[in-house]
């Protein structure tokens, strides 16, 4: 697709240039398809997570939070952008969940450069739903403040809500942190436990 939009770019002539609508014409093509190739690489990204999401195994942890809607009550996942809230009223959040001394989780969505965070029981009997809640979302919490300081803010893409990506310490890429769900999370085959996270 790059190949396309440097053809596109390259064969504008005088007399293109020479007439307003026409060249309004060309650099409204010009930025679709600089839109397509963004798109394709946000596509790309999201079939690598579903891949991963593929190897995990049947062990899952919920992160649930009940709410009333017109009487109703519905159960939703933790926003990462605000989980205060969340955490306070989270569902089973007692619960002893796993039963080991330590763990590792793979952070790798929505970032370019996964890495492992590790984490020591917080109960004597192993990890309790809330504490891996709390951790988890004070560490994405850690990681786009310092992605942000470390290089700034690099804003949405034009016509479109994704976040364009920065090239700081994790590559954040697609998304601010406020669309971000956290729901889940899950043993992999390699024994590390890997996030449900949405968006």
């Amino acid at each position: 697709p790059r190949r396309t939009t440097r053809k596109i770019a390259m064969t504008q002539t005088k007399r293109d240039l020479a007439d307003p609508t026409d060249q309004t014409e060309k650099e409204t093509e010009l930025k679709r398809s600089k839109m397509a190739v963004e798109a394709e690489n946000l596509k790309e990204n999201y079939e690598e997570k579903k891949i991963e999401n593929e190897e995990k195994t049947e062990e899952r942890i919920e992160f649930q939070v009940p709410i009333k809607y017109k009487g109703e009550e519905y159960k939703v996942a933790i926003e990462l952008g605000d989980p205060e809230k969340s955490l306070e009223k989270l569902m089973n959040g007692d619960d002893i969940v796993i039963k080991r001394e330590e763990i590792s989780i793979k952070i790798s969505y929505p970032i370019s450069k996964p890495f492992s965070l590790v984490l020591k029981k917080d109960k004597e009997e192993g990890f309790t739903r809330k504490f891996l809640a709390k951790s988890i979302t004070d560490r994405y919490t850690a990681m786009y403040q310092e992605e942000e300081e470390e290089v700034g803010n690099p804003g949405h893409y034009e016509l479109m809500f994704n976040r364009k990506p920065s090239n700081g310490s994790y590559g954040i890429w697609g998304h601010d942190l406020s669309d971000l769900v956290l729901h889940s999370m899950y043993k992999t085959k390699e024994g590390v436990y890997s996030l449900g996270i949405d968006s």
